[in-house]
């Protein structure tokens, strides 16, 4: 499935960020499994790509909300709790506002550290 020449980098990190975004605004916490199956919908609709394709290059996304330097994250991950079978939760922190364009912020962060990951990751589809 060669889709490394149409899919075009940029716009497809501003689509998840956009998207990862705008579904914690919609819905609050969003349970960890949940958030990342309705992600890859929401993103190969935005860009006509298989949902595969979106999970396949998820992994930088993570890292860099949850990961790299986690004070900074404008996201919390959180359990419910339960010590046996717990669910993770995600969710917006309360300061958002303070970055004027959390998506362009997180967009740019993504394609300067990871880009040549996700270019690498494209070329192997």
């Amino acid at each position: 499935m060669d889709v490394s020449n149409r899919l075009n980098l940029e716009k497809f990190v501003v689509a998840y960020v956009s998207n990862f975004f705008s579904l914690l605004k919609e819905r609050g916490a969003v349970r960890e499994d949940e958030l990342y199956d309705e992600l890859a919908k929401r993103v190969s609709e935005t860009l006509k790509l298989d949902e595969k394709i979106v999970k396949y290059l998820e992994h930088p996304f993570h890292w860099t909300f949850f990961c790299d330097n986690n004070s900074s994250s404008p996201f919390e991950l959180f359990s419910d709790g339960r010590p046996d079978k717990g669910e993770t939760y995600i969710q917006l922190k309360k300061d958002l506002l303070a970055n004027s364009n959390p998506v362009f912020h997180f967009s740019k962060k993504i394609l300067d550290i990871y880009g040549p990951y996700l270019e690498a990751r494209i070329e192997r589809l």
